[in-house]
Order: C-alpha cells, then sequence, then structure tokens
C-alpha cells in the first residue's frame, strides 16, 4: 500500500502540488488579515489539491511519450511501467471533479477559477502549444496564476486588482522557474522535440530571455508592494533575493554555462513561497504592528 501510495504522490507531482495549494490558502490568508474562516480554508485545500492533482495526472497521461524520451522524466510512473494509462485516468477525473465542486461550494469565482486552470493546463498548454509553440509555457504558467486568483476570490467574492496581481505573481514565477530548468536540460528537450523558448534559441539570447522573464517577476513583486499588499518584512527580503536573482542571470549571460541556469532554477525554488510567508507574516500573524 505504502508503495502504491509512492507512485501516486509521483504522478501528482506532490511538491509542485503542495507549492500551488500554498499559494491559494496564501492568497486567501493575505486577503482576509487577520480574520480567515476556517471552513473555507478546509475547502480551499481541499479544492486546491485536488483540482491539481488531478490536472497534474491528466497531464502525465498526455505526455507520457515525451516523458519516455527525455532523461529527466523517463523514470516517472507512467514511462516506468508503474501505473498504467488507463489508472491514470481514473484516478485523475473523479479527482478533478471533485475538486472542482468544492471550488463551487465555496462561491463561482473559486470554481471557475478552477476549470480555467485545468483548461489551460490541459487543452492550451498540453495539447495545443507545448510540442508546437515557443510560446507555450508563457501561456501555460497562467495555470498556475488562477489557483491564487481562485484563493484570493474565495474570501472577496470578486476579482479585482489584487487578486489580478497574485495571479501575476504565480505566472511570472513560473516561467523563469521552466526556463532555467530547460536551459540546463537542453539536450533532453531538444531530443523530445518540445519547442521551449530558450531551447529554440542560441544560448545568447537563450540566458537575455531568462534574464527579462526575472525582470518580469521583479516588476510583478514591486507592484504588490507599491499597492500596500507587501510591507517592509517582504521589501527587506524579496529586493535582496531579485537583485541575486538577476545578479545570477547576468553571470550566465556572460559565462553560458549550464550550471549557471540550474543555480538560477534552485534560486527560483524557494522564492516564491518565502515572499509568501513574509506577508502571511505582516498581514495575518502580526498585522498590529505592520496595518495599525
Amino acid at each position: 500500500m505504502g508503495s502504491r501510495m509512492k507512485k501516486y504522490l509521483e504522478l501528482i507531482k506532490i511538491k509542485q502540488t503542495i507549492l500551488l495549494v500554498f499559494s491559494a490558502v496564501s492568497s486567501y490568508l493575505i486577503s482576509c488579515y487577520a480574520k480567515p474562516d476556517a471552513e473555507i480554508i478546509i475547502k480551499l485545500i481541499g479544492w486546491a489539491f485536488l483540482s491539481v492533482s488531478g490536472t497534474t495526472a491528466m497531464n502525465m497521461v498526455l505526455d507520457r511519450d515525451l516523458d519516455a524520451k527525455m532523461f529527466r522524466t523517463m523514470y516517472r510512473p507512467i514511462p516506468r511501467g508503474d501505473i498504467s494509462t488507463k489508472d491514470a485516468l481514473l484516478f485523475s477525473i473523479p479527482v478533478l471533479v471533485l475538486g472542482l465542486a468544492l471550488g463551487f461550494s465555496i462561491n463561482p469565482i473559486v470554481g471557475t477559477s478552477g476549470i480555467l486552470g485545468f483548461s489551460v493546463d490541459i487543452f492550451l498548454y498540453t495539447y495545443l502549444l507545448k510540442r508546437k509553440s515557443v510560446l507555450n509555457v508563457i501561456v501555460g504558467s497562467f495555470a498556475g496564476g488562477f489557483l491564487a486568483l481562485g484563493g484570493w476570490s474565495a474570501h472577496t467574492g470578486s476579482l479585482d486588482l489584487e487578486g489580478l496581481l497574485f495571479f501575476l505573481l504565480i505566472s511570472s514565477w513560473s516561467i523563469p522557474h521552466i526556463w532555467s530548468l530547460s536551459i540546463y536540460y537542453k539536450e533532453d528537450y531538444l531530443r523530445a522535440g518540445v519547442p521551449m523558448l530558450p531551447v529554440e534559441l542560441d544560448d545568447v539570447s537563450a540566458s537575455k530571455s531568462l534574464t527579462i522573464s526575472v525582470l518580469v517577476l521583479g516588476v510583478v513583486t514591486i507592484s504588490i508592494m507599491v499597492i500596500g499588499l507587501a510591507g517592509p518584512i517582504s521589501a527587506i527580503i524579496s529586493i535582496p533575493y531579485l537583485c541575486l536573482l538577476i545578479w545570477r542571470c547576468f553571470v550566465l549571460q556572460n559565462s553560458l554555462k549550464r550550471s549557471d541556469s540550474l543555480i538560477v532554477f534552485k534560486l527560483l525554488s524557494p522564492y516564491l513561497g518565502i515572499f509568501l510567508i513574509s506577508m502571511i507574516t505582516e498581514r495575518v500573524i502580526w498585522p498590529e504592528v505592520f496595518y495599525s
């Protein structure tokens, strides 16, 4: 039983799923300051976890041939034969449906955000663009952003600038996160025929595209501070961190070493969580200190 559970946790990319769930819950907590509703939090966790898990498992089914060609992914559960395509589908569909139903039980915007996240990831990214266009990751990044948008609207029940900025935060983080990894595993993506933008460009242009994507992430981060969603703790932590990320991108531009792109990837991995935790600290744990 434990071994089978481990295989299904791999199928849903549990670390990525937990990060997306955290982004949804963080958006909710930040939106309601120190007055969260326990019932909504439980439903929100269920909505995000089940929706993302079902979508990811379905994505694994659609990408099974690509995964089998890439050294980085060839040991995922479906390519290595641990979970059949049929079993993965039988798992993904009811999990996804249950997750979407939980979203609608919170409010229509949360439910719709779940549907849009699934649609972007499966239909636009995986089915239409991943194998055909360098725009694949740019469009696909919006899928994760809908989790944060849903989290924000779970409290507000509306669409507003703050929710849109959280949507853009997750989306703008996803692009350099994936591009930095695709630079490092360039041969893998070439072997599988996946036209990631940095893979299709020469090394100099690829490193510049990564730098631009990190700068966009910086603009979104600063915008969140400007409208007052993030305070001094967030600024003290995130601004030097962004400077480090940008500097490492310029190091990559000068060296063109794949190992430098992996450093950017490893620095980007915790950035989102750190920034969200700093905002939760300011707006939820100690709001009387920062917003009195």
